[in-house]
């Protein structure tokens, strides 16, 4: 994740001294549901500043009208367990879910969302849950110029947006979601 980062700081990144591990899927968590649930866009991880989270009420009306609900794992990484000033009880929802029952989620689902504002730490990072999303076969919805884009677009794995209110201008959404499930 941050050799990235140590590349553009000048660091000498073929010496043995930097770790790299690989991304390791089980199999077994990733079994595809035969009919996948032709409404589900799963969409997650945490409300950082650059995951675009504040329009999701325009998307959710938006999906709907497509014929597409949108299922949200987002947590908020400001929410301890103990609650957002650390002390008392803890917050509904932060306590988080076991990643293999998200992963069950994913596999059942149409597709997934997955867009980010554009800025330098999404540009040197690989999203993990968007590999995720692909290794569960969902064809995804994806920012323009992240890491991945050029990808999903030349190997028709999903859509790629230049912005999020350029999603809202597809009225097939659904079927193109479905060619590029087929694809």
């Amino acid at each position: 994740y941050f050799l990235g980062w140590g590349m553009m700081a000048g660091l000498p990144c073929e010496e043995d001294r930097i770790l790299k591990v690989p991304m390791v899927l089980d199999p077994g968590w990733y079994d595809r549901q035969e009919v996948p649930n032709r409404d589900s866009l799963v969409a997650g991880g945490g409300k950082w500043p650059w995951v675009l989270t504040d329009h999701e009420e325009e998307l959710h009306k938006f999906l709907g009208s497509q014929g597409l609900a949108l299922e949200s794992f987002y947590y908020d990484p400001r929410v301890s367990r103990a609650g957002e000033t650390g002390v008392g009880l803890k917050s509904p929802g932060s306590e988080g879910i076991p990643h293999q029952s998200i992963v069950k989620t994913y596999s059942e689902a149409f597709a997934a969302l997955d867009l980010y504002w554009f800025n330098r730490e999404r540009e040197l990072a690989v999203t993990t849950r968007t590999v995720e999303y692909l290794y569960c076969g969902l064809p995804v919805i994806y920012s323009e110029g992240m890491e991945l884009s050029s990808l999903l677009r030349s190997k028709k794995m999903g859509i790629v947006v230049d912005s999020w209110k350029d999603l809202l201008g597809i009225s097939d959404l659904k079927m193109k979601l479905e060619k590029a499930r087929a694809g």
